[in-house]
């Protein structure tokens, strides 16, 4: 009933009914051989089908004519996933080097849907209240189909007695995405650009190093090209939300986008746990980003946001991770372990000279489990995220809009899980034990995150409640395997 630039309505009642469905099929095959093409072999087929539907019910009053409504949303995205395999590996010595040769072929072929449809009636009369922005039943996008073919060959070279190993490698992929509008899309879509397919294909290399320090030490490192064709729901896009005041644009210009990645890090792993300290730097050509606000139109009134290319781009950052077994220490707490992380990334788009707004702030979780037996264990979870400073703000064609700079916080889960027999288990979590008000960077930066600026110093964000994440809450699973 609300939205970022107000309320229209006030909600009376509500009732949701989500349902998600996803099947897969998959038959694999691994066998040894004594060969000059491999030593091992294994190829797999894949089919996967997943639905997923919303159905809402609303009873609302309308806060103009103070008449009671009664509106209706149905929303659906299906797809489709067929995907084979070949992989092929082969030890080798030669020039008095080991060589361990990995090489082969993968496809995936994805057929994707979606539809929205809904409407209001007058609670009292039940007649049709038509509303001259929406055009209903349509699609986010159009019916697509992808596919994707790649070729990949790398060469691990072990020297200085297993000390140092090397693995240079090269991939060659393909991509290709058809749209498929229908009636549906182009009744619903009116004055949207004609779909477009898209085509395109690279040649990337990549080199990797691990050098030995001990037993359980080493260090690493890797060089990586990288190709990301643009998604099919960016190409062509067409969702305008008029009670929101946005609208998101296609983009048939849209470019692969390539990069270069730097990796350095060092491990280890024993019986006491293990450790991971790695330092990444990504320079991108052409950068995807999806929600880029490319600014206000005054002559629609609509925020606009449009999948773009950021010419140059780089995100740099740092990640930890460590597992520590309590009990190879402390022989009395048999079963516990401790887990913490800790992420942190920086974003820029150098040619503006502007932060990445999808870069989540600094994350550290820690977590400490226990197992009691076969049947039983627990995990009791914090996470800490600090307050989001870096945003780029400038939106284009207007300055009364601007992000919420989401607040840090710290959240306690619990989980726990009991195994019935071998194939069955219950699973049962409580979420936000401290029923903490907190939002999420990723939830709020594309659309929900703006407001109307407010007197000077100040933001008044309208209803930015309604982006915060669940207070304490409770859910539990069953899942049983065939």
């Amino acid at each position: 009933a609300c939205s970022a630039r107000g309320c229209s309505h006030q909600l009376l009642s509500n009732r949701a009914d989500d349902q998600r469905e996803r099947y897969r099929l998959m038959l694999e095959h691994e066998f040894d051989g004594a060969n000059m093409l491999f030593n091992r072999a294994s190829w797999q087929l894949y089919f996967q089908s997943s639905e997923s539907e919303q159905q809402t019910s609303q009873t609302r009053l309308n806060l103009r004519s103070r008449r009671q409504e009664d509106r209706t949303r149905y929303s659906y995205f299906g797809q489709d996933v067929f995907g084979a395999q070949l992989q092929l590996d082969k030890a080798f010595a030669s020039g008095g080097l080991e060589h361990y040769l990995i090489y082969g072929y993968e496809y995936e072929e994805t057929d994707s849907t979606t539809l929205r449809d809904g409407g209001t009636v007058d609670g009292q009369s039940g007649a049709p209240i038509l509303n001259p922005f929406l055009n209903f039943p349509t699609r986010g996008f159009p019916s697509s189909e992808t596919r994707q073919h790649a070729f990949f060959l790398q060469n691990e070279i072990i020297l200085l007695n297993e000390r140092l190993s090397l693995t240079p490698g090269v991939r060659y992929d393909h991509y290709a995405m058809d749209p498929m509008p229908d009636a549906v899309f182009l009744a619903g879509n009116v004055g949207t650009p004609v779909p477009v397919k898209y085509r395109d294909e690279q040649v990337s290399f990549k080199l990797g190093a691990v050098i030995r320090l001990g037993p359980v030490w080493s260090l690493y490192g890797q060089f990586a090209e990288g190709f990301r064709a643009p998604p099919y729901d960016d190409v062509n896009r067409a969702f305008t939300n008029f009670v929101g005041g946005y609208t998101t644009l296609p983009n048939a210009d849209l470019k692969s986008e390539i990069s270069d990645s730097y990796e350095l890090g060092l491990r280890s792993e024993g019986r006491h746990g293990s450790f991971r300290l790695v330092g990444f730097l990504n320079k991108y050509d052409n950068f995807i980003d999806k929600n880029y606000l490319k600014g206000f139109n005054f002559r629609s009134g609509l925020l606009e946001f449009q999948p773009t290319n950021l010419e140059r781009a780089e995100i740099k950052g740092i990640e930890f991770a460590g597992n520590w077994n309590v009990a190879a220490t402390i022989p009395g707490l048999r079963g516990v372990e401790a887990n913490v992380s800790l992420a942190y990334a920086r974003g820029d788009d150098k040619e503006r000279d502007q932060p990445l707004n999808n870069i989540d702030p600094l994350k550290g979780v820690f977590g400490l489990s226990w197992q009691s037996s076969e049947k039983w264990n627990a995990e009791l979870v914090v996470t800490a995220v600090k307050r989001k400073t870096r945003i780029d703000s400038s939106v284009r064609g207007s300055e009364d809009f601007l992000y919420l700079a989401t607040p840090g916080f710290v959240i306690l889960d619990l989980f726990g899980e009991y195994r019935v027999n071998e194939r069955t288990h219950l699973n049962v979590g409580i979420f936000n034990i401290t029923d903490k008000r907190y939002w999420l960077w990723s939830d709020v930066f594309a659309i929900g995150g703006i407001g109307q600026q407010g007197p000077p110093g100040t933001v008044a964000y309208d209803n930015i409640d309604r982006f915060s994440r669940p207070g304490i809450n409770i859910s539990t699973s069953l899942r049983y395997v065939f």
